[in-house]
């Protein structure tokens, strides 16, 4: 049975689809003649090159053909920046630009191309989100590596005068910058509608941040862009839509935390945004708190029906006053400590953790292995976080419980160590001072019996 579309409808398919349409047509060009009985799909590119355009223009004059294929030149540097380090596709993207090139002249492609980098970028973080589809090259395989040599390839091959260009990363020799490219893919994060579309905008967003971690490496970043992208963390964290790739993001800002402490040169980046670490500090604490709140109340209302369960079990028995008290000697609050029911917590915290809630309990984790990181680095201390001090002086039992499972699911013992920490600090300063205290003293007094 065949589908008769509309001409309305056909053009708005088309519409939606060209940027893909006509790189896809032009890389399917060959210089192979074509062969008579050949299922060769591949030869007459032209034909369908024309076809296309008579839909889109209602025109198959060669004018018309050369105009599609100009406003779609950017959209096939994005295709061949990322193929081009395929091996499989190598013939496929010369036979393209040839293509192209009978269509349109060299001076042309290379002129548009150097003024519309900005949109090849684009098109290439475009084509990480959704995958790159190539008519005739079956499994495509290309990893973050190849988006990212990708780009500096475009950014090498498409010069436009100086006057125009940035002396920095290659995101900024391609028009463009750290936040430009983190504001567009933050948008179609939260524009996501499923959660497919959320992962596939977050592995675009790693794609970013893998960016980030090598600019601060080679020291290409100011402490203005840092800031964003740590805010960014923050915004993104925060928001309930995303909690499903919390774990995702935390593992990504574990890495370019790790890589901003890790050396002393970055002294002047980590200045500069210690507003933003303890903004990113705070936002850390309520993620864990809210992934931990979620675990508790799995585990609280698993504990409640065990419980009932149990009392159930024991039928007519459960209205003797005997048998009622081998129960309530439990404890009435699922929480309080029992040394009957502490190995039955424990094994139903680590079943919640390991399968219903494996999210809450990598959110968890990435949240305390990044408040580490901030905490061993020195720019947080323990009055910078709002309530903190507080916590510390607070002992939770239920919090006791989940920390004997894993202690980086309660904070209590984070702050401990970093409250301990402050206090050997101060102590150790404390005895430098009277140390050198007495030794000025000493010699001031051998100062006086050698004038007398």
């Amino acid at each position: 049975m065949k589908c008769h579309l509309s001409s309305c409808s056909l053009n708005l398919i088309l519409a939606t689809y060209t940027t893909s349409l006509i790189p896809n047509i032009l890389l399917s060009a060959s210089d192979e003649d074509p062969v008579n009985g050949s299922d060769n799909e591949r030869i007459d590119t032209t034909k369908y090159l024309n076809e296309c355009v008579l839909i889109l223009k209602r025109l198959d004059r060669d004018g018309d053909v050369a105009k599609v294929l100009c406003n779609h030149i950017c959209d096939l540097y994005g295709f061949v920046a990322v193929l081009a380090e395929n091996g499989d596709a190598t013939e496929e993207c010369e036979n393209a630009f040839k293509l192209l090139k009978r269509c349109v002249s060299s001076v042309h492609i290379e002129r548009t191309g150097a003024k519309g980098a900005f949109l090849v970028l684009r098109h290439i973080l475009l084509l990480h989100r959704k995958g790159i589809s190539v008519v005739g090259l079956d499994k495509i395989e290309l990893s973050s590596a190849s988006f990212i040599e990708g780009m500096k390839y475009v950014s090498k091959q498409l010069k436009a005068p100086l006057s125009n260009r940035k002396q920095g990363s290659f995101l900024e020799q391609l028009g463009s910058s750290m936040t430009e490219s983190i504001v567009l893919v933050k948008y179609w994060l939260s524009s996501s509608l499923t959660a497919r579309q959320r992962e596939n905008s977050w592995g675009t967003m790693s794609l970013l941040w893998d960016i980030l971690v090598e600019n601060i490496q080679h020291g290409e970043i100011e402490f203005g862009e840092l800031g964003f992208c740590l805010h960014s963390f923050i915004a993104i964290i925060l928001d309930p839509r995303n909690n499903d790739i919390c774990p995702l993001v935390l593992e990504s800002l574990k890495s370019i935390l790790g890589v901003l402490f890790a050396s002393a040169t970055n002294f002047t980046l980590v200045s500069g945004t210690n507003a933003v670490l303890r903004k990113l500090s705070l936002a850390l604490l309520q993620i864990h708190q809210r992934a931990f709140q979620r675990l508790y109340t799995k585990c609280d209302t698993a504990f409640c029906c065990i419980k009932y369960e149990q009392k159930s079990s024991q039928g007519l028995l459960s209205g003797f006053e005997d048998a009622h008290h081998s129960w309530d000697c439990l404890g009435e609050g699922p929480w309080v400590a029992s040394s009957e029911r502490d190995e039955v917590l424990k094994s139903l915290i680590a079943s919640k953790a390991e399968w219903e809630e494996r999210i809450s309990s990598g959110t968890m984790l990435g949240a305390y292995e990044c408040l580490e990181i901030i905490a061993k680095s020195g720019n947080m201390q323990l009055e910078d976080i709002l309530g903190a001090e507080d916590m510390v002086l607070q002992s939770d039992q239920k919090e006791e419980i989940f920390r004997c499972v894993n202690e980086k699911y309660s904070m209590l013992s984070f702050f401990k160590s970093i409250h301990q920490k402050s206090a050997n600090v101060n102590e150790t300063s404390s005895q430098l001072l009277n140390q050198l205290e007495t030794s000025l003293d000493m010699e001031c007094e051998h100062f006086i019996h050698q004038s007398m």
